[in-house]
């Protein structure tokens, strides 16, 4: 177990049989509870494809009362989520105040149950590879697919769902065991935020969340970036582009989670004012951005006519050189300005409003952020900040998406963006600008 720093004096911390428990006093009428397992897609090293959504549906699926738990939930005046990412799964729900013990408990027996139906195995069975079915054909899913093998070449994580082959041979066996091995003590992290006491929900929690002794999960081994281009040839008129850019990996400090926040939406800012308002050369522009524990990328995604592809990304690498070697101070300002007056700006001006975010730094980082140090280490940050972050994560070689009309040359990006990227760092150090960059 690693030991955590509270740095939010609005947090109690408590760990009681290897489970960490969290509770955070605020303003929120109904309290909201979330207990997250440090075990996800990334789980693949000795585990079945899919095995971890898979118990996810059906911890879901179990019965209180004759209702599923998210109908129980509904029963006793609340909501239920429930979601599997790449390192880890998160079971969450918010109810109304007289009903949170019995809404507690429900989900910590939903969690320690073993599974024993064989129908249960084969119902889920069905939904789930209707649900992979159903995802092959959904542009959602597809660009997630295609724009993780840009960036990650032949290790790119597949989706949380599985591979078909893996999910036929999940059975009773394969899901118990994988119980006993992963939903252990040092695995569960409960988080509570509500208007009660916080000491009075730990020992309530203390109560039924009550796990084997284990140790934690091992995760996906970090994925390295890898600089490709792909050609994706689609119907319509244009050509839809992806730009990505290599992103940082946890653990990483606040202010690099805040620059990060800065940077893209001033590229996005700067990328929207010169490519769409001023040359009138793309449309749709959207940001980027997937992070995982062990993997992450950010970028832009635009789509602009196949005449002016090279055009398009030389604007658009142009900005992000602009904000690597001078970025606009008054922007920067304004955004800041949101930041501090709008909570919900960044997760991290309010944690406890994003209980998974909270249990994530427990597991992976050892702490707990609080507002007040976000607060603090964003109005001590500059301009300056921005830049070296932009020439830290978004001056390296890139992998680029071309969707839709991809016949004839593409441009060399990568000659782009080093020519580019080139004279931001000389203007950077102060050198004097040349007449060409």
């Amino acid at each position: 177990m690693i030991a955590i720093n509270n740095t939010d004096p609005k947090s109690v911390v408590h760990v009681q049989n290897g489970v960490t428990f969290v509770a955070r006093r605020s303003s929120v009428i109904a309290p909201s509870f979330r207990a997250t397992v440090l075990v996800g897609a990334g789980a693949f090293h000795d585990e079945v494809s899919g095995t971890a959504h898979f118990l996810e549906h059906l911890i879901c699926a179990r019965r209180f009362q004759e209702y599923n738990i998210a109908d129980y939930y509904t029963k006793l005046g609340g909501s239920f989520r429930a979601g599997t990412g790449d390192s880890h799964t998160f079971f969450s729900f918010q109810v109304s105040g007289k009903n949170w013990r019995d809404a507690l408990k429900s989900l910590a027996v939903a969690l320690r149950q073993p599974v024993v139906g064989v129908e249960e195995i084969a119902r889920e069975c069905k939904t789930i590879l209707n649900e992979r079915i159903n995802g092959e054909f959904s542009p959602a899913v597809r660009n997630g697919r295609e724009l993780r093998r840009a960036a990650f070449g032949v290790n790119a994580p597949d989706q949380v769902i599985g591979l078909p082959d893996g999910i036929r041979r999940i059975n009773v066996d394969t899901i118990n065991d994988f119980i006993r091995r992963h939903y252990v003590n040092e695995n569960i992290v409960v988080v509570m935020e509500g208007r009660g006491s916080p000491a009075a929900a730990i020992a309530e929690a203390v109560r039924h969340f009550i796990f084997p002794v284990g140790p934690r999960s091992p995760q996906r081994p970090a994925l390295e970036f890898s600089p490709s281009t792909l050609r994706i040839p689609a119907d319509g008129e244009g050509t839809e582009i992806f730009l990505l850019f290599p992103s940082f990996r946890r653990p990483a400090s606040m202010q690099t989670w805040l620059a990060e926040g800065f940077a893209k939406r001033m590229l996005y800012g700067l990328a929207f004012a010169m490519a769409r308002e001023e040359k009138q050369l793309i449309y749709g522009l959207r940001n980027l951005d997937e992070h995982e524990q062990t993997w992450g990328f950010s970028g832009l995604r635009f789509t602009t006519m196949p005449e002016n592809r090279r055009e398009t990304i030389e604007t658009i690498m142009n900005c992000a050189g602009i904000l690597a070697s001078n970025p606009n101070e008054e922007q920067f300002e304004f955004l800041r300005g949101n930041a501090l007056n709008q909570e919900r700006w960044n997760v991290w001006l309010n944690p406890g409003r994003d209980l998974d975010r909270v249990a994530e730094h427990v597991f992976f980082e050892g702490t707990i952020p609080s507002r007040l140090e976000a607060r603090k280490v964003l109005k001590s940050m500059t301009v300056a900040d921005i830049a070296a972050h932009v020439r830290d994560y978004y001056c390296h070689p890139l992998s680029v998406v071309y969707r839709g009309q991809v016949e004839g040359d593409c441009p060399d990006h990568e000659e782009i963006r080093g020519r580019i990227m080139r004279r931001a760092r000389r203007l950077a150090a102060g050198a004097a600008p040349r007449c060409a960059p």
